[in-house]
């Protein structure tokens, strides 16, 4: 399996470096992308050929960037189609999770 974590900032998190020498371990490939633009992120992802994406810190601060991220890997594999791994769909699902619960909305890019 190809792990693709990214992130948009330039930052040693720890979480992507013990879960990748995990991976690792255990035979798959995992690499980590720092790349600011959502679309240049999801391009990344389509380029390599992950099976998974993963987000190297999804909090509060971040969020707009992993929702811009799933929302064009979502698009882009529409475009080539290609199906949408589980971590896209449940971020999708997530989101309009919490669109139904917030009054307004405050989600819209």
């Amino acid at each position: 399996m190809k792990i693709v974590f990214l992130q948009h900032l330039w930052y040693e998190w720890q979480a992507p470096m013990i879960l990748s020498a995990i991976a690792k371990q255990k035979g798959h490939t995992a690499e980590l992308y720092i790349e600011p633009n959502p679309i240049t992120a999801a391009l990344r992802v389509v380029e390599r050929g992950a099976d998974l994406v993963a987000f190297a810190s999804v909090v509060t601060g971040n969020m707009d960037y992993v929702y811009a991220c799933a929302k064009q890997i979502k698009e882009i594999a529409e475009i080539l189609h290609i199906k949408e791994t589980t971590i896209q769909t449940r971020l999708m699902r997530a989101r309009a999770k919490i669109k139904s619960k917030v009054k307004g909305d405050l989600l819209d890019e």
